[in-house]
């Protein structure tokens, strides 16, 4: 019996921006979905940090995407992860993202962390940007992807830093993917 993946997550057969993905299992769904839909092979995956300084006034999931919409910066990610860890969407899978306009034969999905400060570079090697959870819930969706697609490659990706509204990750993605996976 072959059974499709969108059978066992209706959220996904019938996709809603702006969702929240609960656990590691709804990703594994979308994932295999996306496979399915599109019969590409290659993930790579990068991330990038939005700041958010104002800690007296932290900005909620649709603050963020009018921000970023205002700065002519729509679409720029897949996945969000706020401060308190939590996984939201933004854009498909196999939608194309600001950073990554065309995507050819592989799919491109970047995520993006809501930092506490803005960083001009990946050199740092801890990532002090970001809490607990927010570093919990990247680990497990990375773990995810590592063990739900044929082939994920993390990559690094360079943030323009004449960008106020968005920055670098602040750590080496690939140094970071060895530690958990």
């Amino acid at each position: 019996m072959i059974v499709e993946s969108f059978n066992f997550d209706l959220g996904i057969k019938t996709y809603k921006k702006n969702r929240l993905i609960v656990d590691p299992l709804q990703l594994k769904n979308e994932i295999l979905y996306n496979l399915e839909k599109t019969k590409k092979t290659v993930f790579n995956v990068s991330a990038f940090s939005y700041p958010d300084t104002d800690r007296r006034k932290v900005k909620s999931f649709s603050e963020v995407l009018l921000d970023l919409d205002v700065a002519s910066i729509k679409n720029s990610f897949n996945f969000f992860i706020d401060f308190q860890g939590l996984l939201l969407t933004d854009v498909e899978m196999n939608d194309n993202t600001f950073f990554y306009p065309e995507s050819g034969d592989e799919f491109e999905i970047v995520f993006c962390l809501q930092s506490s400060r803005y960083n001009k570079d990946n050199s740092s090697s801890v990532p002090s940007m970001y809490n607990y959870n927010q570093m919990k819930t990247l680990s497990k969706a990375f773990k995810t992807f590592d063990r739900s697609t044929f082939k994920t490659k993390f990559k690094e990706l360079e943030v323009d830093n004449s960008f106020d509204r968005v920055s670098n990750l602040g750590f080496n993605i690939t140094d970071f993917t060895s530690r958990i996976l």
